[in-house]
């Protein structure tokens, strides 16, 4: 593993079983600039051979609206030998966020609010049903369940 510092957090994560939701930043790889702005829907897997987190995340440089479309499914998965990383990233449709930013947008009146603002949107995805996003969050559940690690 080239990525030191991903594949430490992750081992530490799926070895002490914490819990994903206090954690500040989930392991990503490829590593990106964007920060890790949140991360919400945070839940083990477990595959035959091996673990993993799945999770939703928005990564940013810059206080923006969060728009459909930038919620991102990631994967994280590491075998039970420690020698393979599964790496999976997927933009979803939440059926929840704005497709635009509305004309005549007041920045400075949404930069001030935008801590409130990040909270309640990690409140909706955490509520909105998982049928509602697209692809379903049950379906990728499923396929990261059915990984197999064969040696």
């Amino acid at each position: 593993l080239n990525f030191p510092s991903e594949s430490a957090a992750l081992r530490r994560i799926l070895g002490e079983r914490v819990e994903l939701a206090t954690e500040a930043r989930l392991p990503y790889l490829p590593v990106i600039a964007p920060n890790q702005s949140f991360h919400v829907r945070e839940r083990y897997i477990e595959f035959e051979g091996g673990s993993g987190i799945l999770y939703l995340a928005y990564y940013s440089f810059s206080v923006d609206p969060i728009l459909e479309g930038q919620i991102v499914a990631i994967f994280q998965g590491l075998s039970d030998d420690g020698l393979t990383y599964i790496s999976a990233a997927m933009p979803l449709d939440t059926n929840y966020l704005l497709d635009a930013v509305p004309e005549n947008f007041d920045y400075t009146a949404f930069s001030a609010g935008y801590e409130s603002y990040v909270q309640s949107i990690r409140v909706g995805l955490n509520e909105q049903p998982p049928s509602l996003f697209s692809p379903g969050l049950d379906a990728l559940e499923a396929m990261f369940t059915s990984i197999v690690i064969v040696r």
